[in-house]
């Protein structure tokens, strides 16, 4: 089980992949990454249906029923937003923010408002800072502001995530849940029936779970003898520490 407050902190990622098996169907998943940033699966599920509110409804409230820290507004959960998921999360998960996966929404917004309009969306998910990003947004034009403004700002932009308290931990796009729907092909799970799927499933996560603890093991609190000896000491070889300073660039 995951702590509840590292749940809050790191976000998640929810996408869905079709199944080609003997039912069709769809896979969606919800994952997130533990301290290394490797992909760990929250939630997987299989449905008949194609993606439906009421599909998207059924996977938020597994989410919350197994990890009850995920619902949080501090969470911030990156997706498509398309097919009712917004809707089902709304649902599933009501305390949870939502947040709209930069490059799914880019080529929409160039749609919408032109291909100017696609690169101050661009400047203004990563904006620096608060001023950073107002300036950003004053130079839009009213066709791209109307656009844009259809969406809360803290659901599309990083920083006005950040100032809404919503830890995206510099993440913006869904590429983590997409990367899982390309597993699920290499580990035979979307081309095959749906039963050897989800034991194939099974067998995929284990072998995660069996990586990740291996990959734990090598992991060390001790710094090296350089830096413990620096550490200590203050200095190594008599250069002292107070001898070199630090210049912004």
């Amino acid at each position: 089980m995951w702590d509840a407050g590292l749940l809050e902190r790191t976000p998640s990622e929810t996408d869905g992949a079709h199944s080609e098996g003997d039912c069709g169907g769809t896979f969606k998943s919800t994952v997130t990454y533990d301290a290394n940033r490797n992909l760990v699966a929250l939630v997987v599920d299989h449905s008949i249906f194609n993606e439906d509110e009421i599909r998207w409804t059924a996977h938020y409230r597994k989410l919350h029923d197994e990890y009850p820290g995920i619902d949080h507004p501090s969470h911030g959960n990156i997706s498509d937003q398309d097919k009712g998921l917004e809707a089902g999360r709304k649902k599933g998960c009501a305390l949870m923010s939502g947040f709209h996966c930069y490059k799914h929404r880019w080529p929409h917004v160039g749609q919408h408002a032109g291909a100017k309009a696609m690169k101050e969306y661009m400047e203004a998910v990563y904006a620096y800072s608060e001023r950073h990003l107002n300036f950003i947004l004053a130079q839009m034009n009213a066709a791209t502001k109307t656009y844009i403004d259809k969406i809360p700002h803290a659901e599309q932009f990083k920083r006005s995530a950040f100032l809404a308290g919503v830890s995206l931990r510099n993440y913006s796009t869904q590429q983590g849940a997409e990367s899982f729907n390309g597993k699920l092909i290499s580990r035979n799970v979307r081309h095959v029936p749906v039963l050897d799927a989800m034991a194939n499933i099974v067998s995929m996560l284990r072998d995660d779970i069996v990586s990740a603890y291996n990959q734990a093991l090598t992991c060390s609190d001790h710094a090296p003898p350089r830096i413990r000896t620096m550490l200590r000491t203050g200095g190594e070889d008599e250069k002292l520490i107070e001898k070199f300073s630090c210049k912004w660039q």
